[in-house]
């Protein structure tokens, strides 16, 4: 005889509220991810798997807009700024960037995860 503990509603309405920030923040364009992000943080949570999943996913956006943010500002003085220094600074950019889509493909990855299992996905 097997048991299967099927989620209360409250914690399937709180997973299907999570899912669908992290789903707008990850649709939006790039300038328009940070009210999404705000959105994001402002969604209470109360079960552990689906904090876990939210902190996962703001930490990967924050840091995508932060690098972004960054490359945007060495672009614009792209006049003022030695090219050296330029280079170095998209450079550590440019690997903020790819750490952040790694922790964003981690995020959609655990996302699914709690769709599956809070059958988010009917």
């Amino acid at each position: 005889m097997s048991c299967s503990k099927t989620p209360d509603a409250a914690r399937v309405a709180e997973a299907a509220a999570i899912a669908h920030a992290i789903d707008q923040l990850r649709q939006a364009p790039n300038r328009a991810k940070r009210p999404h992000l705000s959105a994001l943080a402002k969604q209470p949570c109360t079960a552990p798997p689906i904090c876990e999943l939210k902190k996962l996913c703001h930490r990967a956006y924050a840091e995508h807009i932060s690098a972004l943010d960054e490359i945007a500002k060495a672009t614009d003085e792209l006049d003022r700024v030695a090219a050296a220094e330029l280079d170095r600074r998209l450079e550590s950019d440019r690997s903020r960037l790819v750490a952040a889509e790694q922790a964003a493909q981690r995020c959609v990855t655990q996302q699914a995860a709690l769709r599956d299992e809070f059958g988010l996905n009917q």
